[in-house]
């Protein structure tokens, strides 16, 4: 991985690498000093200051914050909050002094006389400590930028005059105290470029390995932490003592890659293509860093999404995408990274040999202006992820470009009824299933998601719908499963062999034949009778006076696994209602007098638990007493 990320980055050009720097918030000085008479003679000449705050300037930055932020890539600590790593700091134990270079001071409002650290945890104050961190900062340096280093501490030194001069600065005492107070020497970016350099020669890697033919080597701290007070982390039985030893200029060429990962500006999933010996290879790359490139200049709500940028390059390229990797990584963590030997873009129906999936609205869902929902023919894998698998396990925060995220069990919760509920068996269903369906959709690995884990992923989540009264997604869902159950199960495995398009409309169908025939037909299987079952229980249940419009009283049938006690359950629900069938102006008593009867009559064995899609179906579908006889 680490030899991909460094291609990566050693083909971006500098323009590429500077965009989406921001600065650390709170108030960022420049200062200027004319050291034309020596360093004995500096005088200072200027101040220019400004106070950042992402929330409202992160698309909007002054070429002022362009130039702290670029200061402060060269300047800061690495791996400050790593144990046991945290030794690359220049101020312990404390940690307050957050920068390593001699041209540039920062710290915290906490730290600074009167805030919470100051007062509480540091034994030696701040403004006591800062000799001593010029002191290791010097050592970067050669001995003609000390004038620059001696200048800021001399500056420093005066402690009372400088807090002063921050309580001057409009805006200050707004800040929080977790606000930064960054100090900037107005010098060219070159001095600090070669302070930092050798700083990463000294400390970027966690751990220094011996030279070999005068090379530097080293364990990168590119996610690779170790600590050596646990021996259960240690290798006990390897040949080698670390793992992944690498060059200085290669542990420079990733801790770069990381800077710009972690600036958010390239597409999540990011797909890195490294393999350039052929030159249509080499032309998709550059098209690839170009679009990329374009992008990232936009503010993030502008950017196109990884779906739109990967259907522009497929739809472009006349050989498709293959041989390329795909990282995910998100707030600084690697959820995955694998190999892409091809990506399918279109969608195959190999049931019924052709290029796209239909999905049939056999339960009735209206859209919002009360018409008869038409779904969209299914032609792509983002399609797919959009339609089919998002509404399955998402809710809330859980959206395609954020499918690997971190999940939160608030992000669960309804709270359109009464009282609040948890999505409890979406949440499992979204933490089993979405590493497979992502590996499905962006790494085309069509074994990831097979019939049964189709079935559970979306069966699964139905017990949430009915507690919670979603009765719309419910209705969505049963339509997915009916409608493409066949692509995920070729066989049919699911519906013993069934195949559910056909099956659902031949239900209905024979519904109202039974309904309105003048002579006994009789059920002819399982399949019938559950989704007769859930169309008399529905209408039964409408004939009802009471408030309560949940679905409370089906798991009563839902849960029974005996079809007699099933069926007695049918029947005490006709006779609290039957007055209200049997009135004569009610015109379709016939049609449930028909239905009753052959309901009743079934008497083969089933396992309702497989048929409790079917009840589902029949409940939530149009039912016979909304049709014309």
């Amino acid at each position: 991985m680490l030899k991909e990320l460094s291609s990566f980055a050693q083909v971006l050009d500098p323009e590429f690498k500077r965009i989406g720097i921001q600065p650390k918030e709170g108030l960022n000085i420049l200062v200027k000093v004319d050291f034309a008479d020596g360093a004995s003679g500096a005088r200072l000449s200027g101040i220019d200051y400004e106070i950042y705050t992402r929330r409202k300037q992160a698309d909007n930055l002054s070429d002022f914050l362009i130039r702290c932020a670029e200061i402060q890539e060269v300047s800061w600590t690495l791996d400050f909050e790593k144990k046991p790593f945290y030794q690359k700091c220049f101020d312990l134990p404390q940690k307050g002094i957050l920068t390593v270079s001699p041209f540039c001071f920062a710290t915290k409002k906490k730290s600074l006389t009167g805030g919470s650290k100051y007062i509480e945890k540091d034994k030696v104050k701040i403004n006591e400590r800062v000799p001593r961190y010029f002191k290791k900062a010097k050592t970067l340096i050669d001995y003609e930028f000390y004038k620059y280093a001696d200048w800021l501490q001399n500056y420093l030194y005066s402690w009372t005059t400088f807090e002063r001069f921050l309580t001057t600065i409009d805006g200050f005492d707004k800040l929080s105290e977790d606000a930064h107070i960054i100090l900037h020497l107005d010098l060219p970016l070159a001095i600090y470029k070669k302070a930092y350099s050798a700083y990463l020669k000294a400390y970027l890697f966690n751990r220094k390995l011996p030279s070999v033919r005068g090379e530097s080597l080293g364990v990168s701290n590119f996610k690779n932490g170790f600590n050596e007070e646990k021996p259960f982390l240690k290798h006990q039985t390897a040949t080698f003592l670390f793992n992944g030893s690498v060059t200085h200029e290669f542990a420079e060429t990733i801790f770069e890659t990381q800077k710009i990962l972690d600036r958010n500006i390239l597409p999540r999933p990011l797909p890195i293509f490294t393999f350039s010996d052929e030159e249509s290879g080499a032309a998709l790359r550059r098209t690839v860093l170009s679009l990329f490139k374009e992008e990232a200049r936009k503010a993030p709500a502008q950017r196109k999404s990884y779906e739109q940028l990967i259907t522009e390059l497929y739809t472009s390229s006349t050989t498709g995408l293959s041989n390329y990797y795909l990282l995910y990584y998100q707030q600084g963590q690697i959820k995955d990274f694998d190999f892409v030997s091809r990506f399918d873009y279109y969608i195959w129906d190999e049931y019924n040999k052709r290029n796209w999936l239909e999905i049939k609205n056999v339960t009735g869902v209206l859209t919002t202006s009360k018409k008869r929902k038409k779904y969209p023919r299914l032609t792509n894998v983002f399609q797919l992820l959009d339609i089919v698998f998002m509404p399955l396990i998402s809710h809330k925060n859980v959206q395609s470009d954020n499918i690997l995220g971190d999940l939160k069990t608030e992000d669960f919760i309804v709270s359109t009824t009464s009282n609040s509920h948890h999505l409890t068996y979406t949440y499992l269903s979204a933490l089993t299933y979405r590493k497979s369906i992502y590996d499905f959709v962006f790494k085309s690995k069509r074994d990831a998601i097979k019939g049964p884990a189709f079935w559970h992923m979306l069966v699964s989540t139905l017990q949430d719908d009915l507690k919670c009264r979603r009765d719309k997604q419910l209705k969505e869902k049963l339509n997915i499963l009916f409608s493409i159950n066949h692509f995920f199960d070729v066989n049919n495995e699911n519906f013993n062999g069934l195949y559910m398009p056909d099956k659902l409309d031949s239900l209905t169908e024979r519904t109202l034949l039974i309904a309105d025939s003048f002579k006994r037909i009789p059920l002819e299987d399982e399949y019938e009778f559950a989704f007769v079952s859930g169309q008399i229980i529905d209408y039964l249940m409408s004939l009802s006076n009471s408030s309560d419009d949940s679905h409370a009283a089906l798991e009563a049938f839902v849960q029974k696994t005996d079809v007699e006690l099933f069926k007695q359950e049918i029947g005490r629900l006709f006779l609290k209602h039957k007055h209200e069938v049997e009135r004569p102006a009610n015109l379709k008593r016939n049609r449930v007098a028909n239905l009753m009867r052959e309901l009743m009559a079934f008497d083969k064995r089933v396992d309702l638990k497989k048929l409790y899609v079917f009840i589902l179906a029949g409940y939530f579908s149009p039912t016979f007493f909304s049709r014309e006889n």
